[in-house]
């Protein structure tokens, strides 16, 4: 592991402002290269590509389902419980049960979802079997902790710590709380989201989830599996699959395209014989998007 991120932490460098800040002197020393970077920035604007959740897509999407009926929901990645507390809001009267696998962070979000009576809160993660896993903690309120092992593509920004925890699979939790369906299962666990799948296969197989949101990434490449893997996945279970863009999904066929890790952040599954849902979430075609 190279020795930067250490002296990073040791000084207190915040480097990915540092960074930003060279770029920008960079940009402005070649002309070139300022076209470049724009042009990047543009295609991405262009495209709907953000992690932002109230412009990306995630908050319309929440909006327009917020007219169906929706009981059960399932934040697996909860963080700090910003994604929760949407789902609270909009969706009146459902349960939402929260996992979080970090010690460090749990607390937090038990916090600042104290008042909350509808939120299951689960101090685990979910994968596709019930065990104690290590994986890597990136330190208090991180978003980007993982179970893949030999993910790296954060350790350049901070140097992370190996933890242990427990991991649920997602069938065995639902029989243990009498789950029959999942109105909305939202993933977000930097590289495992096909674990988390895995092991859901029963209620998969049943068209027992009724959406699916999962994030897609960097992290995926060091998990091996990517998005014609998910395709594979959801086409053996009989759902449709598409990029989750500003204006809803964009539901459509593999194409080699969308294996490019910004072609999401976010992606969206339903069943595909629900076709009124689909229909609902159905997001405006972005003119040359993956030609």
């Amino acid at each position: 592991m190279s020795v930067l991120p250490l002296i990073r932490n040791a000084l207190h460098i915040n480097w990915e402002k540092l960074m930003r800040w060279k770029r920008i002197l960079d940009a402005f020393l070649h002309p070139k290269y300022l076209g470049y970077i724009l042009s990047k920035e543009y295609i991405k604007w262009y495209e709907g590509f953000s992690y932002n959740f109230t412009s990306n897509g995630e908050k319309h999407l929440i909006g327009v389902l917020a007219k169906e009926p929706m009981e059960v929901i399932f934040d697996v990645g909860a963080n700090i419980g910003e994604w929760t507390q949407m789902a609270i809001q909009s969706f009146q009267g459902a349960t939402i049960h929260s996992f979080e696998l970090s010690d460090l962070t749990f607390p937090v979000l038990t916090h600042n979802l104290r008042n909350e009576d509808r939120v299951q809160l689960n101090n685990c993660g979910l994968s596709n079997e019930t065990k104690e896993i290590v994986y890597k903690d990136y330190g208090e309120n991180s978003g980007v902790n993982t179970i893949i092992p030999n993910a790296e593509f954060h350790d350049r920004d901070i140097v992370p710590t190996m933890r242990k925890a427990k991991v649920v699979a997602g069938d065995q939790y639902c029989l243990e709380h009498k789950i029959h369906t999942i109105d909305f299962l939202k993933i977000d666990v930097e590289g495992a989201e096909h674990l988390v799948l895995e092991g859901f296969s029963q209620m998969l197989r049943a068209n027992a989830i009724k959406v699916i949101q999962f994030e897609y990434g960097y992290t995926h490449a060091d998990a091996k599996f990517l998005i014609k893997d998910f395709y594979d996945l959801f086409e053996k279970y009989g759902y449709v699959v598409g990029p989750l863009k500003p204006t809803g999904v964009l539901f459509r066929d593999f194409v080699y395209a969308l294996n490019d890790f910004n072609s999401g952040p976010n992606y969206v599954a339903v069943p595909k014989k629900d076709e009124a849902l689909i229909r609902k979430i159905c997001g405006t075609p972005i003119k040359g998007f993956l030609d």
